[in-house]
């Protein structure tokens, strides 16, 4: 902060005891009193008022702007007058230098705005007076105000006042120790007093608060009066006039005591205290309540006093320096100021103030014999200072407070500039952040780096050696992940900026300033809009700037020129980039031509021309022969891409995919490839690791989900592969489950399995059979009882059938009972537990098992009926019992509820009729049944017989009483 001495005492024994600024409205109008945001020209013009102890008032005109450079704040003083309020007093004049306090003389001044004229509160010899802001001729405010006796030492203005409940100004003043409370308007001014009190019989002291002994300074925030002396500070409520805390001094405070209101960040404000030597406190009387639990203010150094300056908090040290910090930056302090001795020691105050108050360009402070204004930096210098200091956040966050009018110009600037220093700094991912938040175009930016550019002409010779612009290969990876983001953004377009960046890309690839992958450089080519051949021939061809063997293939294939790129390919074993090429030209003759060649040299990078999207894939019936010589992996990513990522369904293909996996597993079984697992822990199917685990679980979601494949010779390969749990999923969907059943209890031996069999497909058939009632596909209303609907559909019956009926010999009737539908799947598991395959017994223990544990979802009809003639019913009886009391518990249900609805049906049948009589149809040809006359459009009644009559007719007095109809005259 700057120092521009604003005043100077014309005699050194005469002090400056008092001063403050009154900003004047601008030229245009505006006014700038409150506003402590200046506007885009960063001027104020004010007035300073300065009192000095021998009783003399000094006005002065402060206009403070930018200078041409706006790099720094010009101030012009110009005093305009000067008047005595007082007779000056020898023993002042001679006064001890080292009291802070001044008896005589001008010690307080304040200019109140929000009166219709803005005055000037003076207290000048003890006395209070009212001044006019421009003559200083006084305006008798306060000559009628009863005040106690003797003179006013100290005066503090009310703060932080609600104007809409206390519309009245007030004001404080010391006069011995009795603090009296005055409130005044514009012509008139009394002493504040409560509602309960009567002024007429109220003495002047009891409306008085008694402070402390020796009390030196006051302020008021709100509703409370806040005092110190050297031995205590004192927390005083306006309202009741007692003391609501007491806070006795420590140490000894050599700088006198300090109570100062000061505004704070937005809404805040704050009494600062000083609680000993270098030691203050900010203190919100109207949310704390304790003085000594306050928080100290936080400096990296020892301050005396502290005011707010938005948007930074600065605080004065005992030699006149300052330190700052801002509220946007987390408390952290404002970089320092790299200068010499001799200008360094402008910044601060000349000496230490007594006073320190806070204007809309700084701080100005009252010192023994001068007024003194630290003026803050303009606010380019500021963001200037942040951004050499490379705080670049900072900066961007003083930016966006300050600026209202053009912000986003203002911070795209400033993005800018950061970008520029941080480059300069090598802070590379900070500048390309910058540059990239500030939205800085390609062609800017290749400036920095010429060898990107694109030549300007054709036929413009190229330089055999390129010298880097940075040495760094961070530099250019991060410009790389910049151009690659635009890049992306702008795939398609044929801008010049699209063409910058795709060139610079290129060139990036070519003098090898970025590492890359020919994935990278293949898409880079690939899907690129605006790169022109012949530029690039001219850098990767043999002539070139830089041959490059790898980029020359693909640089020719977007020339065209395919078959002359791909034997370039061929000649120096590129695989990869052949396959790149291969995708460009979409010709299935170059594929028939080169794709066995690249087969036999590097299959993985080969089979990158047929997985890779592409816009012109080559026919099937083209590839696949080829890869059926190779079998194994190559030809299942080939199968997989067809399948699952362009949708084949045909069913050669399909079954292909499963018969090919099938060989996988096959020949890893005869290796012995069994997993890293301990061979005594059985594994289930898909857990082996390596190979053979990945193979097996491709293998299990393929079975499970395609529906296109051959199940018959999918399922000969499996009975040769020995794959059980393949086996259940191909049966499962052809529908054989007696044969899955049998599979899982009799190989896997996996009863529980088994169990979670019948309970998925029953879940699925009630699934499938939701569906089709959704759709439309019962057509039959005649159909009530759901347990008429088929158990199964087509294809399930069609398989089943032949291998046992007596399974479905249940009694369908009962197939479904109230909400529970009985599981017909469980029956099929009791026959495969007691009809048993060749070889195999029967497992009466497993089915009585599943009997009892299941037995509320198992038809009993179907058990009687599926049973052999040996099983004694004594052992099932314990199942039989609940069974059939479910089942006719069921039975009972159904009726109950087939009765509730019919019953349901008839009452709204019986509304329906009813409310039908009570229709009554009335045209305009229909008669009045009173006179007999057609009723026309009028307004009309209706009798409780539902005869119909105009208006006037229902209320005519002939209707019989007895009947509710009206007499009808005899004809």
């Amino acid at each position: 902060m700057e120092r521009q001495t604003l005043f100077v005492t014309p005699h050194e024994k005469i002090r400056v005891t008092a001063a403050v600024v009154f900003p004047l409205e601008r030229s245009s109008g505006e006014p700038v009193v409150r506003d402590m945001h200046l506007s885009p020209d960063e001027e104020l013009r004010s007035l300073l008022y300065i009192g000095c102890s021998d009783g003399n008032l000094h006005v002065c005109r402060i206009v403070t702007c930018l200078d041409q450079e706006g790099v720094r704040y010009d101030v012009r003083t110009t005093f305009l007058q000067k008047k005595s309020l007082s007779t000056p007093h020898d023993n002042d004049i001679k006064g001890d230098e080292d009291t802070n306090r001044v008896s005589h003389g001008i010690t307080f001044l304040n200019v109140n705005s929000r009166l219709s004229v803005p005055q000037l509160l003076v207290l000048v010899d003890g006395s209070l007076d009212a001044l006019h802001c421009e003559n200083l001729d006084s305006t008798g405010l306060f000559r009628q105000l009863t005040l106690p006796s003797g003179a006013a030492s100290v005066c503090c203005v009310a703060r932080g006042q609600d104007h809409a409940l206390h519309p009245a100004h007030r004001l404080a003043l010391l006069i011995g120790r009795w603090i009296a409370l005055v409130e005044y308007v514009d012509q008139r001014s009394w002493i504040f007093q409560n509602r309960t009190e009567t002024k007429e019989t109220a003495a002047v002291e009891s409306l008085c608060i008694l402070a402390p002994e020796y009390t030196q300074v006051m302020a008021w925030q709100r509703n409370f009066i806040v005092t110190g002396s050297l031995k205590e500070y004192c927390v005083f409520d306006v309202n009741t006039r007692c003391p609501r805390q007491r806070m006795e001094m420590v140490e000894n405070v050599s700088q006198g005591p300090l109570c100062r209101y000061v505004n704070g960040f937005g809404d805040s404000s704050y009494i600062v205290i000083r609680i000993g030597d270098d030691q203050l406190i900010l203190f919100d009387a109207t949310t704390e309540t304790d003085l000594e639990t306050t928080t100290p203010v936080q400096m990296s150094e020892a301050v005396v006093d502290v005011a707010w300056a938005p948007p930074f908090f600065v605080g004065v040290k005992a030699d006149g320096g300052v330190l700052m910090r801002s509220w946007l930056d987390d408390g952290k302090e404002f970089p320092c100021i790299s200068a010499s001795s001799s200008v360094s020691s402008t910044f601060g105050f000349d000496g230490t103030p007594q006073q320190i108050h806070s204007t809309p360009l700084g701080l100005y402070g009252v010192c023994s014999w001068s007024v003194q204004l630290l003026l803050l930096m303009p606010r380019k210098t500021i963001v200037a200072l942040y951004i050499n200091a490379g705080l670049y956040e900072r900066a961007l966050r003083y930016v966006d407070h300050m600026q209202s009018a053009e912000k986003d110009t203002c911070l795209q600037h400033v993005y800018h500039v950061c970008a520029r220093h941080a480059l300069l700094g090598k802070r590379y991912t900070e500048a390309f952040y910058y540059f990239e938040l500030a939205s800085t175009p390609t062609l800017e930016l290749l400036e920095l780096v010429p060898e990107l550019r694109r030549p300007l002409k054709a036929d413009d010779t190229l330089n055999a050696t390129v010298s880097l612009t940075w040495s760094s290969g961070e530099a250019y990876h991060e410009l790389y992940e910049l151009l690659s983001r635009r890049r992306f953004a702008g795939l398609g377009s044929h801008t010049e900026e699209q063409r910058a960046v795709e060139f610079a890309i290129f060139l990036l690839y070519v003098l090898e300033c970025v590492p890359y992958t020919a994935d990278e450089l293949a898409d880079m080519l690939l899907f690129s809009s605006t790169l022109d051949p012949n530029e690039c021939l001219r850098y990767v061809s043999e002539e070139g700037l830089r041959p490059k063997p790898m980029i020359l293939p693909l640089v020719l294939a977007c020339d065209g020129r395919f078959s002359e790129a791909l034997e370039c390919c061929q000649a120096q074993r590129l695989v990869h980039e052949a396959a790149v090429v291969l995708q460009m030209s979409g010709d299935e003759a170059l594929y028939v031509q080169y794709f066995p060649w690249m087969l036999s040299a590097d299959i993985s990078s080969a089979l990158l021309a047929v997985l890779r999207p592409q816009r012109q894939p080559p026919s099937v019936s083209t590839i696949l022969p080829m890869l059926l010589g190779y079998g194994g992996y190559p030809l299942h990513d080939y199968l997989h891409c067809l399948i699952f990522v362009e949708g084949n369904t045909q069913k050669e293909l399909h079954t292909l995919y499963a018969t090919n996996l099938i060989d996988i597993i096959r020949s890893l079984q005869s290796f012995g490839v069994e997993g890293m697992k301990a061979p005594a822990a059985k594994l289930q199917a898909g857990e082996e690791s390596g190979i053979r685990g990945a193979a097996r679980r491709a293998l299990l979601t393929f079975l499970q989900l395609s529906p296109h494949y051959e199940v018959d010779v999918v399922l000969a390969l499996l009975h040769g592969a020995d794959l059980v749990e393949e086996q259940v999923l191909a049966m499962e969907q052809a529908g054989d489950h007696i044969g899955a059943l049998t599979k899982l209890v009799y190989e896997l031996t996996d009863v529980a399995a088994a169990v979670r069999y019948c309970e998925e497909q029953h879940a699925r058939e009630l699934l499938r059979r939701g569906s089709f009632a959704l759709q439309g596909e019962v057509e039959n209303n005649e159909i009530s009882d759901p347990a008429l609907l088929p158990i199964c559909d087509a294809t399930s019956e069609a398989t089943c059938a032949g291998r046992d009926d007596s399974v479905w010999l249940a009694g369908n009737s009962y197939g479904v009972q109230g909400s529970r539908t009985f599981n017909e799947y469980f029956n099929i598991l009791l026959h495969v537990f007691l009809v048993p395959p060749a070889g195999k017994d029967r497992l009466l223990s497993e089915a009585f098992w599943v009997l009892n544990e299941h037995s509320r979802y198992i038809n009993p009809l179907s058990v009687m009926t599926t049973l052999p003639s040996e099983v004694c019913v004594a052992e099932i009886s314990s199942y039989l019992l609940r069974a059939f009391q479910t089942l006719c518990s069921q039975a009972q249900m159904a009726a109950i509820n087939a009765n509730s609805v019919t019953s349901m049906v008839a009452d709204g049948q019986r509304h329906h009729a009813l409310l039908a009589q009570r229709c009554v149809y009335v045209d305009e040809k229909r008669l009045c049944a009173v006179c007999g006359t057609p009723l026309g459009v009028g307004v009309m009644a209706v009798f409780p017989n539902l005869k119909a009559a105009h208006f006037r007719c229902f209320h005519a007095q002939e209707l019989d009483p007895e009947r509710g109809v009206p007499f009808r005259p005899d004809p």
